[in-house]
């Protein structure tokens, strides 16, 4: 009997060892990445299954997929907690701050039967200066403990490495078709290359959005979108079709407007419109303002969309922003 008690604490010992070598392999950060704006550590359990543009990496542990992602939103740190990756059927939502990073982050879990499976979502989202640093994970229920503390580790880890300050961005954004002054309030983005593979006529896309918003519908809304196309067609064609596709859905729109102005320094087809209301619940009205004009052989379009007229002033602010170059005539 004594020498079965011996045999079995011996047991005992090499599976609490194995546990714990297990548990440290799982949870104890040890290979170095990098992306953009920050380095990060993650277990020696994790393997690399892929890496997109050097800012996506998605790991593997315990048959899971695990996503590592550096984004920029314009946004605030105390904003950012509403980029928490989400999933359908998501229940028992809870989120609360993630303390374990210098930086203000937040941490969101929540259970998840959609596939027929008790599954749990694992969200993290930390950063600094509109750079910000995601890890996020759905797994099997049984397997979140162990993976919720690997993941704290890789957040914990997290490094803001880029030179990039808030207060560094430009007041003015130069680009070959237009310069628009920002001032600190706003920033732009140039979004051409991503526009140009769904339409290649496009030659320049540029949207102007709050620089660091502290609300999640700030971050898009109001937003000025400037779009030139090498095309022949009129303005004043594109902007009858656009009122013309509105008046036969009267149902879903208000107040449209077609007029001749002066904008920008150049004679405009304009075309105003508003949605209503989707419901009795839905009382956010999105305001369109659209300005089709042509410059040379080009033709562009900007277009204000804000919610609410409580947003217009600033919206108006932003069009007043622009400047278009006169490069072709």
């Amino acid at each position: 009997m004594k020498k079965f008690l011996i045999i079995l604490a011996v047991l005992i010992a090499i599976s609490a060892a194995s546990f714990f070598g297990v548990t440290y392999y799982m949870t104890h950060p040890s290979d170095e990445y990098t992306t953009e704006n920050f380095s990060f550590s993650v277990p020696g359990g994790f393997g690399l299954d892929t890496m997109k543009d050097g800012n996506t990496y998605v790991f593997r542990c315990l048959g899971e997929k695990i996503y590592v992602e550096d984004i920029t939103y314009n946004c605030t740190p105390e904003t950012a907690e509403a980029f928490l990756y989400y999933y359908d059927g998501d229940e028992n939502i809870k989120v609360e701050p993630f303390t374990g990073s210098q930086y203000t982050g937040f941490f969101r879990s929540s259970d998840n039967n959609s596939e027929g499976k008790k599954e749990t979502g694992l969200s993290y989202i930390l950063g600094t200066d509109t750079h910000y640093f995601n890890v996020s994970c759905i797994c099997g229920s049984l397997k979140s403990k162990l993976l919720k503390k690997s993941m704290d580790k890789i957040a914990e880890s997290a490094v803001y490495t880029s030179d990039f300050r808030i207060a560094d961005r430009p007041e003015t954004y130069d680009f070959k078709w237009a310069t628009v002054n920002t001032g600190k309030k706003y920033t732009c983005k140039d979004k051409t290359e991503e526009e140009k593979k769904e339409k290649p006529i496009i030659k320049f896309v540029m949207n102007e959005v709050y620089a660091e918003a502290d609300t999640y519908v700030k971050t898009y809304s109001p937003t000025i979108s400037l779009t030139v196309v090498e095309a022949d067609a009129s303005p004043a064609d594109l902007a009858d079709d656009s009122y013309n596709k509105r008046m036969e859905n009267k149902d879903k729109y208000n107040s449209i407007k077609r007029e001749q102005v002066n904008m920008f320094g150049y004679d405009c087809e304009r075309l105003f419109y508003e949605t209503k209301p989707s419901s009795d619940d839905d009382t956010i009205i999105h305001f369109y303002d659209l300005y089709f004009f042509r410059n040379g052989k080009y033709l562009y379009n900007v277009t204000a969309n804000y919610r609410n007229s409580s947003e217009e002033a600033d919206a108006r602010e932003m069009l007043g922003n622009i400047t278009i170059k006169d490069i072709d005539k």
